[in-house]
């Protein structure tokens, strides 16, 4: 009596080729099945009880703080525009200059301090010695360079 055959082969080897692969399918299964049963209780754990209610707290504390940074940043950011602005009108610019306001006294007595902010306006202050005393005057406005 001739063997059944199935594509071409003969039955008995079919079967072995298929109870093969059976075995194959159950052990992948265990081990995904395996996997699952870790991951779930990787899960609860985080999950479970204080821990989880604590990540959750810190997950919204943590974007309040960084509503909070945001805003500090905006106002920092203005304040800066503004004492930007402000320091364009203090003084930035100085000089002092010391001369002898007439021939042959006892040296450099006199000086002139000139006072700017960036716009090379500001004060000058002039004092002259001489043997008469010392006289100081002073002048403000804008000058050119």
């Amino acid at each position: 009596m001739e063997e059944a055959k199935i594509f071409g082969m003969k039955m008995s080897s079919a079967v072995t080729i298929l109870c093969i692969l059976v075995v194959l399918l159950i052990i992948l299964i265990i081990f995904i099945i395996h996997k699952m049963n870790v991951m779930a209780r990787k899960y609860e754990m985080l999950m479970s009880g204080k821990k989880g209610a604590d990540l959750e707290k810190i997950i919204r504390i943590r974007f309040k703080e960084m509503d909070q940074v945001k805003a500090n940043a905006r106002r920092v950011t203005k304040e800066h525009r503004q004492i930007k602005k402000h320091l364009s009108s203090c003084i930035s610019k100085y000089a002092l200059v010391k001369y002898d306001a007439f021939d042959k006294m006892a040296g450099k007595l006199s000086f002139v301090i000139a006072l700017l902010n960036d716009e090379n306006s500001g004060i000058l202050l002039n004092s002259m010695h001489s043997r008469e005393g010392c006289f100081t005057a002073q002048r403000s406005g804008p000058w050119s360079a």
